[in-house]
């Protein structure tokens, strides 16, 4: 009889303790939700750039080749390109170098010619290295768009280039253009007035001495 109650005793222990509610499963983690795309930001259309270089400064002379656009300084269209350089260009295509890619519908590199010291205060000091193609050992990634960064052959002379500007990129280059219009004009104030300064040296004395 004892046993026969133990029995009992026991098969009621396991009842209880089989006859708990199971864990509830953990609900299962809702789906994330698509991440939309995000569409990339139209650039500025390359003429507007040139036409907003046109429309601001005074004296600017525009010279077009190979669809390229150099804007110099030269008021009334005196200005020698053969000796001067450019102080902001707009190229539009891989006609003399394929590093920014611009073989891409639409595609164009504006390119502005700084003073030291603005270049400097902005990418450090100039690079030197040259790979084996000629491109300037810089951290830029010359095919980047949208993003101010050092010119891949010029930088080393303080030049600055971005590819497909967007309007918010344009507005931070702005200043950008007209310092360096402002320098092309110093630049030729100074060369025109070295022109016009009487010699000094006297007559029949040799350029050597």
């Amino acid at each position: 009889m004892t046993n026969l109650k133990c029995r009992k005793i026991a098969l009621r222990r396991d009842f209880v303790v089989n006859s708990e509610a199971p864990e509830a499963p953990e609900a299962p983690e809702a789906p994330e939700a698509p991440v939309a795309p995000v569409a990339p930001v139209a650039p500025v259309a390359a003429e507007s750039v040139v036409r907003h270089i046109v429309e601001s400064f005074d004296g600017v002379h525009v010279v077009e080749h190979d669809g390229d656009t150099f804007c110099f300084y030269g008021p009334g269209g005196d200005v020698d390109i053969a000796r001067t350089l450019p102080f902001a260009t707009v190229v539009t295509g891989d006609h003399h170098e394929t590093v920014s890619r611009l073989d891409a519908d639409g595609a164009y590199r504006l390119n502005i010619g700084l003073t030291k010291a603005s270049y400097v205060e902005r990418f450090g000091p100039a690079p030197t290295e040259r790979d084996e193609d000629g491109v300037l050992v810089t951290d830029a990634d010359y095919a980047a768009r949208d993003v101010l960064m050092p010119h891949p052959f010029y930088a080393s002379q303080y030049w600055v280039g971005v590819v497909n500007p967007s309007a918010s990129t344009f507005d931070t280059v702005r200043p950008l253009l007209a310092e360096a219009y402002e320098f092309a004009v110093r630049k030729y104030d100074n060369k025109t007035a070295r022109a016009e300064r009487p010699s000094t040296r006297p007559r029949g004395l040799r350029a050597d001495g």
